[in-house]
């Protein structure tokens, strides 16, 4: 789950590639931001989406060693 949070959160670029569906395109813009090893993923240039949170908010949830009802509390 956490690796599908880091993803989501690259792939959202605060909204740039979100919907972008030419993998092509993000791979070759990706290439003009210096790749993967120059680009940082924080705030305030890098915002993470809703996906991303309700990803690491489920992560979170299922760690807490509750089950059952106790989940819900």
């Amino acid at each position: 789950m956490l690796l599908s949070a880091v993803g989501d959160a690259l792939g959202y670029r605060n909204e740039q590639w979100e919907y972008c569906e030419s993998g092509e395109q993000i791979h070759s813009e990706l290439e003009g931001l210096g790749g993967l090893g120059n680009i940082h993923v924080c705030l305030p240039h890098w915002p993470v989406s809703d996906d991303t949170v309700l990803h690491l908010a489920s992560a979170q949830a299922l760690n807490t060693g509750k089950d059952g009802d106790a989940l819900l509390h």
